[in-house]
């Protein structure tokens, strides 16, 4: 049962931003794919697909309404999770700022707090993930930031 609301859960934050774009550019299945490579050793892992414009516009607005988003609650959601039980979550989108973005808003609402279950991963641009590390670590969570120029490099 959880594993199928896990999977439903799943389909619906990665499938709906992929059609509200429609076919256009959209990588997430690649995303998913070098998500997998996290946390390697681990079958549970939660990914969550950012959603993302496709012009750059739209995603300085986005990033100014962040923390009102739906999916942002289920992120945060996810995360508290790592205060008791071990849980693995990797953040991805189209645009490593929404993602950097979504990730930094949903870090810092944890600021004081302990998540040492927590294993977290961010699909994105190495330099400006790892910005995030001592926010993370200081939550006593583990933190991985896989660079999104390797799903470029797999073409």
């Amino acid at each position: 049962m959880l594993r199928s609301a896990f999977i439903v859960l799943w389909l619906a934050l990665v499938l709906s931003p992929v059609m509200a774009r429609g076919a256009g550019p959209d990588q997430s299945w690649k995303r998913v794919a070098l998500s997998a490579q996290a946390f390697p050793n681990q079958s549970k892992t939660i990914y969550i697909d950012v959603p993302s414009a496709s012009n750059g516009v739209s995603n300085l607005m986005m990033r100014a309404f962040i923390g009102q988003a739906q999916w942002m609650r289920q992120l945060t959601d996810a995360m508290a999770r790592g205060s008791e039980f071990p849980t693995y979550v990797v953040v991805g989108s189209e645009s490593d700022g929404v993602a950097y973005s979504a990730l930094a808003k949903a870090v810092s609402s944890f600021k004081g707090k302990q998540l040492p279950n927590l294993h977290l991963a961010l699909i994105g641009n190495s330099p400006q993930g790892e910005q995030l590390r001592s926010a993370v670590e200081a939550l006593g969570a583990e933190y991985r930031v896989l660079g999104s120029e390797k799903m470029e490099s797999d073409d």
